[in-house]
């Protein structure tokens, strides 16, 4: 086990120059495509009102414990949980496994409980072992660091994938399978900047789809220090759009959530509160009688920010050729990346209102702001260390039962545990 985290922290350490490491000028294709011709469909001439979603509804149900790992890595839960959707034909949960090949399995969902020891929480079963949907269609990509998303939407599994460097975008993203994980045949290219596209999946419910020029699902990505843009993104885009493109097509992606990235400096327009240490892993539209919102779920930085080590050194990001490099320190601080001294396990809440106005071209994509961030660390069953800068994974959103499934990583050495919210 211990050879197993080791490898797992040398494979997450970045390992390149400071000046592809930092925020720096990357080769990609114009960022202004990302805003793609508007839909022929025409929206109703008023948005549909809805009443914000208050924090203070949040209710917490318990977790559960995931299944017990297999013997190989690609059939263990551990160091995964990068994905996550409800299920709601077989009220169950799909989830992928062990980051390195990003495989999807399907559980069940127990009782919840509420308790303290990890050991005493319930346990899921499998009900579909990990199977790799992705087939060849990823052969070229390096999966150490992946992104992954996906959503159940009227019988089929939709996903996507993301590596952790790419700037072209000539290789399709997302795609569709059957539920019972089937191989996927092909995959189409959402916008024309990965970074902003290609991490989670959830649907826009069925009462709103008129209202967002009939797309069905949102996607996005947050990449730390800025390269998505300062904050979460989203668009809008259409399932059967995907189902309907050739491979590597490009398809229509309509920019809701879209704030400035890092390359021009740090100036730009970003989210409130923003550190380039954020990790915004998933996200759900939840739409319930309490009310209505957009949710980001992640691990957000409260306190100071650097690039560099979690012991506090700092590692230049100019690029200049002048620039001293300190030692790398021993383990474990010897991960490269952005760091905070204050992480928590938090939910950012944006208005469904505003995510209308947005796509009617009322407002700016970087004009959108969380009107609420919650932390949720109270809820967390790990000890975090100084040296944990991920907290939560994806989550997933059941619209009939009004469940909101979160991953909590590394809650027991590797393993992810679940836990689940209401809101009353």
């Amino acid at each position: 086990m211990k050879k197993l985290i080791l490898a797992f922290i040398l494979s997450c350490t970045i390992i390149c120059s400071a000046a592809s490491c930092a925020p720096a000028e990357i080769a990609r294709d114009d960022k202004s495509a990302l805003e793609t011709e508007s839909s022929d469909i025409q929206l109703p001439e008023e948005g549909l009102p809805v009443d914000s979603l208050s924090p203070e509804s949040i209710v917490y149900l318990g977790a559960f414990q995931l299944p017990d790992d297999g013997e190989e890595e690609r059939q263990m839960y551990a160091y995964g949980g990068e994905a996550l959707c409800y299920n709601p034909l077989n009220n169950s949960l799909f989830i992928t496994g062990h980051n390195w090949y990003a495989y999807v399995s399907e559980i069940t969902i127990p009782e919840t409980k509420l308790t303290d020891n990890i050991f005493e929480l319930p346990k899921a079963k499998v009900i579909k072992e990990f199977t790799d949907i992705k087939g060849d269609l990823f052969d070229d990509w390096t999966m150490e660091i992946p992104r992954a998303g996906l959503e159940v939407i009227d019988g089929n599994l939709f996903f996507c994938f993301g590596e952790h460097y790419e700037e072209d975008t000539k290789s399709g993203t997302h795609g569709y399978t059957s539920l019972d994980l089937s191989e996927a045949k092909k995959v189409c290219i959402v916008g024309d900047y990965l970074y902003s596209t290609n991490d989670y999946l959830f649907a826009i419910p069925n009462e709103f789809t008129d209202y967002f020029y009939g797309k069905d699902l949102l996607t996005g990505r947050f990449r730390d220090g800025g390269w998505s843009g300062m904050g979460p993104s989203l668009f809008a885009i259409s399932t059967e759009d995907i189902m309907g493109a050739d491979n590597d097509q490009r398809i229509e992606a309509l920019p809701i959530i879209k704030y400035d990235d890092s390359f021009g400096g740090d100036d730009g327009n970003k989210m409130n509160n923003y550190s380039h240490a954020d990790s915004w892993a998933g996200g759900a539209f939840i739409s319930c009688a309490a009310g209505s919102a957009i949710v980001f779920v992640g691990t957000h930085g409260y306190g100071d920010t650097w690039y560099g080590f979690a012991n506090g050194v700092v590692y230049p990001t100019s690029g200049d050729e002048d620039d001293v490099y300190p030692d790398v320190p021993d383990y474990p601080y010897d991960q490269r990346g952005w760091w905070n001294n204050d992480f928590r396990a938090c939910i950012a809440f944006y208005d469904v209102n505003d995510a209308q106005k947005a796509i009617r071209g009322q407002i700016e994509p970087y004009e959108m702001q969380p009107y609420a961030f919650l932390d949720i660390s109270e809820y967390m069953l790990a000890e975090k260390t100084d040296t944990d800068m991920q907290h939560l994974g994806a989550s997933a959103y059941d619209y009939e039962n009004n469940r909101l499934y979160v991953i909590e990583l590394f809650a027991d050495e590797g393993r992810p545990i679940v836990h689940v919210f209401t809101f009353e």
